[in-house]
């Protein structure tokens, strides 16, 4: 490939014959076609290499990457080093990728003018049985309101600008962060400038095993991901309240927009009291909703003790 493509894909790989052919398929059948893609090997006891070998020599867009021993933070950062492409989507050797996935989200986010782009997506289990559909924020306000008690993207699902990333030096892990790297590069990204969105759509079906990374390292994502949502909001209080106010803006909040709001409150109330703000919001929000999220929220505090 002798120009730049628009798009490199970025797949670590380990051990993970089981679902690898069809992730590898579910992203060489895209209807958008201009990109490379990268699959980061990290040495396997299974047939993960002959897997990815197969699809080097059938479509010249597959590039094997070895990383021994790096870990996903260093295949990620190797990725995102050796990428060509004007955009990054990142994919995960068990999920499977929508086939109109990259058209849709390149389109939306030139629209846009966005850095970041995820989408709504489906859970599945090991069968590719349905668990259930999962909606995520879509503006920058609901995005950094929803940072204040939750990830605003499923990772698998993002696609960031290249050129956003390398004017600002940017990789995962650059904070320490070994669980939540995904967490701290978005807070990163933002305290940089970045223009966030997400597609209104389902764009991947995310794979959870008993094995997934973010099963067996619940714990310790568990309190990197709490701590790095503390932290944003301690940080970017005058952000935070703003982005509350903008979504209150709306005259017919939907469920998710209630709940999202009144846990954004909830979030900031731990870092300043208002009772303005308080009042704004109950305003905006029905009593089913309100004890639904309280109910939620001292469920949490349980959970901590």
């Amino acid at each position: 490939m002798n120009r730049s493509p628009e798009i490199s894909v970025v797949m670590p790989v380990y051990n993970g014959e089981e679902f690898l052919t069809e992730a590898v398929e579910s992203v060489l059948n895209q209807t958008y076609k201009d990109f490379e893609f990268l699959i980061l090997y990290d040495k396997s006891s299974d047939s993960s290499f002959e897997i990815i070998q197969k699809y080097v020599v059938l479509d010249p867009r597959v590039r094997l990457v070895e990383c021994q021993g790096t870990g996903i933070l260093g295949a990620l950062n190797k990725g995102i080093r050796l990428s060509k492409g004007h955009f990054i989507a990142r994919m995960d050797a068990d999920d499977i990728c929508l086939p109109e996935r990259f058209e849709k989200q390149i389109k939306y986010m030139k629209e846009g003018g966005l850095d970041i782009c995820g989408g709504d997506f489906i859970i599945i289990n090991n069968n590719k049985t349905f668990i259930k559909h999962v909606k995520v924020p879509k503006t920058k306000s609901e995005i950094i309101l929803t940072m204040g008690f939750n990830v605003p993207f499923a990772h698998p699902t993002v696609i960031m600008r290249k050129a956003f990333l390398s004017k600002n030096k940017l990789l995962f892990g650059l904070n320490g962060k070994k669980y939540a790297e995904d967490l701290d590069m978005w807070i990163v990204m933002l305290s940089k400038g970045a223009i966030f969105g997400n597609l209104n759509e389902e764009v991947l079906k995310y794979r959870i095993l008993k094995t997934s990374l973010s099963r067996v390292n619940s714990k310790e994502i568990s309190h990197e991901v709490k701590l790095g949502l503390n932290n944003f909001i301690k940080k970017n209080k005058v952000l935070y309240k703003n982005s509350l106010l903008e979504v209150l803006k709306e005259d017919n909040l939907s469920n998710d927009q209630q709940k999202m709001a009144l846990r954004g409150l909830f979030k900031y109330l731990t870092v300043e009291v208002q009772i303005p703000l308080v009042m704004k919001t109950l305003r905006k929000v029905n009593l089913v909703n309100f004890f639904f999220v309280c109910l939620s929220e001292v469920k949490q505090r349980i959970k901590l003790i």
